[in-house]
């Protein structure tokens, strides 16, 4: 995919299909893929989310297709006053179609 791409749609780490986010995945030749997610897949049981290994991120678009998103990193996190958390991944390889 060489063309700019945005879209909202439902997230899960491969191992925990039942922590779902819903969060918007965006993709810019010159930036490449980011995913914005409203919420966090932080639990105790996931400590790679903060440990710097990479994850496998799962999701599905509004539209209906299915992406992948390989060796993903969290690039920042935060937590508003409200207590609303919003986390931020850079992934080094997205695949629409398909979940790998």
């Amino acid at each position: 995919m060489l063309e700019a791409f945005k879209q909202s749609g439902n997230w899960w780490l491969l191992d925990d299909p039942g922590n779902v986010v819903g969060g918007i995945v965006s993709f810019e030749p010159t930036k490449g893929t980011t995913l914005e997610l409203i919420g966090s897949f932080n639990t105790s049981s996931h400590w790679a989310v903060t440990s710097g290994e990479p994850m496998v991120i799962l999701g599905i678009l509004t539209d209906g297709k299915v992406v992948t998103l390989q060796k993903a990193f969290s690039q920042q996190s935060t937590l508003s006053m409200r207590g609303m958390t919003t986390t931020s991944y850079f992934a080094n390889l997205m695949l629409i179609g398909a979940h790998v």
